[in-house]
């Protein structure tokens, strides 16, 4: 996985609310800290080499967000729409997705370490180089979803909805899930533990194991 390419000491301190300043709302450089952000509608912003920490973002919809070279510590990112995104070379640790929507969207060596992502949703997305470690995502989708390089580890998973995303070669041994909305031809070259196989095989093929 590439590493986000900036330096901190380059970072000016900043506001959000600078993506304004620009009539192409680009939002470049800055470190933001502590910063409340809520109910802004932006078509389009485009957000390169920042540091965000300990930010709320309140009800948004940034519809077709460009996120480049950034990290979010600690935010707070619930109920927000970022439909049709792209986001590439980007960190998120420790920041509380609930209810985030990235619909139709792209992410490419992409981190998800320690985050709160119940009811996110990536359906319809396409994801090379993602990782999702260490994440409660419980009741998550991501439906019809292209996945490349993709990893979940350490991460709890249950009531989650992979439907008719193909999950080949995917490890879920690590994870921690009593229900998985999957289909029995897309989890085929997967890797499960002893009791996730236990699930699988009531669910599928209506063997009880005693």
């Amino acid at each position: 996985m590439i590493e986000p390419k900036f330096n901190r000491l380059n970072l000016s301190q900043g506001s959000f609310f600078q993506i304004y300043d620009n009539e192409d709302f680009i939002l470049d450089g800055v470190f933001i800290e502590g910063e409340i952000i809520e109910r802004q509608h932006i078509e389009h912003p485009i957000i390169e080499k920042c540091l965000f920490e300990k930010v709320v973002f309140e009800e948004n919809e940034l519809n077709r967000l460009e996120i480049t070279d950034c990290i979010f510590l600690n935010c707070d990112f619930s109920n927000c729409n970022f439909h049709a995104s792209m986001i590439h070379r980007v960190k998120f640790i420790n920041c509380k997705m609930v209810g985030a929507s990235f619909i139709g969207s792209y992410l490419g060596n992409t981190l998800f370490t320690e985050c709160l992502l119940n009811f996110a949703n990536f359906s319809d997305s396409k994801l090379k180089t993602v990782a999702f470690d260490k994440c409660t995502m419980n009741s998550f989708d991501m439906v019809e979803s292209s996945l490349d390089k993709t990893t979940f580890s350490n991460s709890n998973l249950n009531k989650a909805n992979l439907f008719q995303t193909n999950l080949k070669k995917i490890n879920f041994s690590s994870c921690e899930f009593d229900t998985l909305d999957v289909r029995q031809e897309d989890i085929i070259g997967c890797k499960f533990n002893q009791y996730q196989v236990v699930y699988l095989a009531k669910k599928f093929l209506n063997i009880q194991v005693v």
